[in-house]
């Protein structure tokens, strides 16, 4: 049996437009120190793409499953990983990233992200940055 971090603390869903929306929340690394993360949600038709999950507390799962069908995830940091395994279990998302990774080299990537990958929903652009230790990318 597969054991996955628990939710952790973060605010519900807030739309930015119809197509667009966002979640704050943060992972406590330890005792002392709490890290921000946010997550975006992107909708397309009845499809969603999340990119940097963060596994969400019960309530945020049915606010995100009213938008509509988690289809893919969307890692733009090799340092975002940590709860792309439950979404891969929870939702059968798929996962598109950079390879080459070593924070969180599991699973590996459906679809690896290249400079010239075209995104899933219309009206963006994936830019790879050059020269980091670690792959990292912007939308």
């Amino acid at each position: 049996m597969t054991t996955y971090p628990p939710p952790q603390t973060h605010d519900p869903i807030q739309a930015l437009t119809d197509r667009l929306y966002v979640v704050r929340g943060a992972v406590r690394m330890n005792p002392v120190l709490r890290l921000s993360r946010n997550m975006v949600i992107v909708r397309h038709g009845a499809e969603l793409t999340v990119v940097n999950p963060i596994r969400l507390s019960a309530a945020g799962e049915r606010e995100l499953r009213d938008l509509g069908t988690v289809k893919r995830i969307l890692r733009l940091g090799a340092l975002h990983g940590i709860d792309d395994p439950w979404y891969r279990h929870r939702f059968g998302a798929e996962l598109w990233c950079q390879p080459g990774g070593t924070a969180y080299p599991e699973p590996p990537p459906d679809r690896p992200l290249e400079p010239d990958t075209e995104l899933p929903f219309p009206d963006a652009e994936l830019f790879c940055f050059n020269g980091t230790r670690q792959p990292e990318a912007a939308s």
